[in-house]
């Protein structure tokens, strides 16, 4: 099981939020790690323009009512035996989150994915986005369960050096017991004749290219799978599904050069929809 002893645990006080401490919880218990709860108000514009008149009066009221609400997460958790440290921010989610971690060398950072409005991630991504594209660390992502046990992982190959950090990281952080399933997607080539239809590239041939570079990155015991589909990431979430797998674990990115302060990454649409836990390690 993953264990880290620093974890920075980011809260909006949500059911998602409240699922990313739990599963934070169960990494740290394991190595008496400890915990930083952070939570970051997002003041509305009105008080950075001065355009009520009570901007100062009404962001002590706003700050004073989050630390109140963050003590008392904080001390729930303390009371379960977690050694944990508050720290409350004024600012952007995601900027205060970054920094933070940076500042402390934390080993991991744990969030809850709420999901955002298709306006909001059009212009600004999620806050859970935005951390996982500028991360020193590894991000773990949580939703609609809590990472409690890790009997099945989903390692997404494309053939470049995040994958096979993934695959490296895998084979060291879970122990033999757990069953871990490497996925590559495949899209049909376009014809060179609409009449033809789309070509379907040799699945078999990838597949054992495929089985040669995992046993070359030391993965004989992690299981290969080719899959046909257009859309990398929903092939990714299918499979997951299908597999009933405890969490998904990638890279942002690796030699091919995804630019990670780009939308449209295969990781950030994983993280966007997924419904379990997802692990996202910062690449090479």
């Amino acid at each position: 099981m993953l264990s880290w002893k620093k974890i920075l645990v980011a809260t909006d006080f949500s059911e998602p939020a409240e699922r990313a401490l739990r599963s934070a919880e169960s990494l740290a218990r394991q190595v008496g790690g400890k915990l930083y709860l952070i939570h970051v108000v997002q003041l509305p514009p009105a008080m950075y323009l001065g355009i009520l008149g009570r901007e100062r009066e009404l962001e002590e009221t706003w700050i004073e009512a989050a630390r109140e609400e963050l003590h008392g997460v904080a001390r729930e958790a303390s009371e379960r035996g977690i050694e944990i440290e508050e720290i409350l921010h004024a600012g952007r989610p995601w900027v205060e989150i970054v920094d933070i971690a940076q500042r402390e060398e934390v080993d991991a950072i744990c969030l809850g994915n709420s999901g955002h409005s298709a306006i909001e991630r059009l212009l600004l991504g999620s806050t859970a986005e935005n951390v996982v594209r500028r991360s020193p660390a590894p991000v773990l992502v949580v939703r609609d369960h809590a990472l409690e046990k890790v009997e099945r992982v989903l390692v997404p190959w494309h053939f470049d050096e995040g994958a096979e950090m993934a695959v490296r990281f895998a084979l060291e952080r879970f122990p033999a017991t757990t069953e871990l399933a490497a996925l590559h997607v495949v899209a049909p080539l376009p014809p060179a004749n609409p009449a033809v239809g789309p070509l379907i590239p040799d699945l078999a041939a990838i597949r054992e290219e495929m089985r040669s570079a995992l046993d070359k990155a030391g993965g004989e015991r992690i299981g290969e799978e080719v899959r046909l589909m257009k859309d990398p990431a929903a092939a990714i979430l299918e499979a997951a599904r299908e597999k009933n797998v405890d969490l998904v674990l990638l890279a942002t990115h690796g030699r091919r050069g995804i630019v990670r302060a780009l939308l449209g990454s295969v990781a950030e649409k994983v993280v966007r929809h997924a419904d379990r836990p997802v692990l996202v390690l910062p690449g090479p």
